[in-house]
């Protein structure tokens, strides 16, 4: 975000405040970060929660082995929700939209709080597992160095468009974040240029 825009301030404290939403000893004033733990111990433990170290980032442990560990939704709100958390994640998941593609599919309905059951088959069960497995296997993101140069790579597909942020440190690239979003049915029939086009366009 550009510095000087009305809403600047509004538009960070949001974001930080969604960052830190399951942290209940956390606070945050725009860029101002206070860790309020009882005692010393205590205050270390709550440390150690954020999963941060020299060479990046990742999801933390206990988050990924709850999604992991998540029950079949049987109706189209319970599927939303399941998606909405792992969409917390999308940054850290190479190609997220393709793989989440199929159960999209299945939360087309413009109903709220839509208690439709699902009906499952092989196929969309495979893509519930594949999500799941797909945090597991996050990337660990390294952080932005000004002195570094960035290399951007894009693709698009048949059903999405995808990219990575990548810091070039010597031979060596580390992703800095992961973009993809599906495809809606107009665009899934660009031509394959227009499309490669577009995940150009999206990811700047």
């Amino acid at each position: 975000m550009c510095f000087g825009l009305r809403n600047a301030a509004q538009t960070f404290q949001r974001y930080l405040d969604s960052v830190i939403r399951d942290l209940d000893f956390c606070y945050a004033y725009l860029d101002d970060i206070l860790v309020a733990s009882p005692d010393e111990d205590s205050h270390k433990r709550d440390l150690e929660r954020f999963h941060i170290s020299a060479a990046g980032l990742k999801p933390l442990p206990e988050k990924v082995e709850t999604i992991l560990n998540y029950p079949l939704p049987d109706t189209v709100d319970k599927l939303r929700r399941f998606l909405a958390i792992v969409n917390f994640y999308h940054r850290f998941i190479k190609n997220a939209s393709a793989v989440q593609a199929p159960l999209f599919d299945l939360v087309k309905s413009n109903k709220r709080k839509d208690k439709s059951r699902i009906e499952w088959n092989e196929s969309t069960l495979q893509t519930f597992e594949d999500c799941k497995q797909a945090l597991s296997n996050a990337a660990l993101l390294a952080f932005y160095d000004p002195s570094a140069s960035l290399s951007l790579y894009t693709d698009a597909s048949d059903i999405a468009i995808g990219a990575v942020l990548q810091r070039n440190s010597g031979r060596q690239s580390e992703p800095l974040a992961f973009f993809s979003r599906k495809l809606s049915d107009s665009v899934k029939n660009y031509s394959t240029f227009d499309r490669e086009l577009l995940a150009i366009y999206s990811a700047i």
